[in-house]
């Protein structure tokens, strides 16, 4: 039965009571969320001030003045940096590379040797480390002061080579060269050179030296290539040897030749073969001319590039430098004495044979002579540009006083006789 009006109002129903309850609890959610969040604004207010103050402590400890002693430090070393970068540089310091130790053995190595039976097994086969043995080597260019470099390094205590050239590598006679030398250079605390002024022609030699002496240095001197010829084609002469004439020496060497000829004289082809570049396609383009294939063999060791004219340099610091680059290179304990030779290594001739000789010498500046120099001269600029642009960038080349050293070579590029 249903209820009056009067009913409803001192009794609530069922529906009322419900809506009631849902709206008390809503109201407690509001209230508990309203509360969290304002509580949680807080404290990240208060963190933030936190952070704010320990930055401003950090940043006022960096800020911090030193006392007098560490300014008057700071103040020293900001002015060794100053004259470091604003003074000119020492001739010394001109030179490419200096103080370098390359690879190779030590003064506190060599006290003794090993059994030679260790090194050598039966009569040829070399199956132990050579190396120690030789330490540098002579590698060319014939004409090109190696026999006064030879001659030169013997001066030293710290130095000694092998008193006659030694060319066995370049015909696999590596086991007669170790036993050689085994006898020739003793025990010591001293470096160990050979010479053979056409071993970096010889793509064997150098490949025998990539195999049984990988640590070896290498020296190796050039000269104008028009210069070089006229010495080479004398020097034969005046050892009594019969020669063709000059112009039939264009091109490669023949059993004519006395292994004088123009292909010999490109240089930078040789130079090539020890594989220092990454003979990418523009550097290939100047072997085109007159040239045979490359035959790289890659070698471990450092080169010592030199000019011939930088042994009787008559500038007495850029000789200075040099001596001092070359011990440097050497990793000798003190510097090479001063340079007073000048070898001309060749037969003792009768006075009458001395004649002959000079009645038939070669003077390269003779207009008969203008397309042999001519064509030296083409190859000569490519030389040029090769081992400017290429070889000298290399890592393991070195070179004394770079100036001067760049702009010899840049001679080539002129005919020597129209100077």
């Amino acid at each position: 039965m249903g209820r009056t009006i009067e009913e409803r109002k001192k009794k609530p129903s069922f529906d009322r009571k419900f809506t009631l309850v849902i709206s008390m609890t809503a109201a407690w959610v509001l209230f508990i969320f309203s509360y969290y969040h304002v509580a949680n604004m807080h404290q990240m207010q208060v963190s933030n001030k936190i952070r704010t103050l320990k930055r401003s402590q950090v940043k006022s400890k960096k800020n911090i003045q030193p006392n007098n002693d560490d300014n008057i430090l700071l103040k020293k070393a900001r002015a060794k940096i100053s004259e470091t970068a604003t003074a000119p540089a020492s001739p010394q310091l001109l030179t490419k590379k200096r103080a370098i130790v390359p690879a190779g053995s030590t003064f506190t190595e060599n006290s003794t040797y090993p059994p030679i039976e260790k090194i050598i097994t039966g009569e040829w086969n070399v199956s132990g480390d050579a190396n120690f043995l030789v330490d540098f080597a002579i590698v060319g260019f014939p004409k090109c002061g190696t026999s006064t470099m030879m001659e030169y390094l013997e001066m030293s205590p710290y130095t000694k080579v092998a008193q006659k050239e030694r060319c066995e590598l370049g015909s696999a006679q590596q086991a007669s060269l170790i036993r050689k030398l085994y006898e020739e250079l003793p025990p010591g605390h001293y470096k160990r050179g050979i010479k053979c002024p056409r071993d970096v022609e010889n793509d064997f030699s150098m490949k025998n030296y990539g195999q049984f002496f990988p640590k070896t240095n290498f020296l190796i001197g050039v000269r104008h290539p028009v210069r070089w010829f006229e010495s080479f084609y004398n020097f034969r002469l005046y050892n009594n040897n019969p020669m063709p004439p000059p112009e039939k020496l264009i091109g490669a060497c023949t059993k004519y030749s006395r292994n004088v000829c123009t292909h010999r004289a490109r240089f930078h082809q040789f130079l090539a073969n020890l594989g220092k570049t990454p003979l990418a396609t523009k550097e290939k383009k100047l072997f085109k001319l007159g040239g045979s294939e490359l035959r790289v063999n890659p070698l471990r060791g450092n080169v010592f590039l030199y000019h011939v004219e930088q042994l009787k340099d008559d500038n007495p610091l850029r000789a200075k430098v040099l001596r001092e680059d070359l011990s440097s290179f050497l990793d000798l304990p003190k510097t090479l004495p001063p340079m007073h030779i000048w070898n001309k290594p060749g037969k003792n001739l009768t006075k009458e044979q001395v004649d002959y000789a000079n009645s038939r010498r070669l003077d390269i500046c003779h207009s008969n002579h203008t397309e042999l120099r001519k064509y030296l001269v083409e190859q000569a600029n490519n030389s040029f540009e090769w081992i400017s642009r290429y070889f000298l960038k290399s890592e393991d080349v070195y070179i004394s006083s770079p100036s001067y050293f760049e702009s010899l070579l840049k001679a080539w590029t002129i005919d020597p006789c129209d100077l």
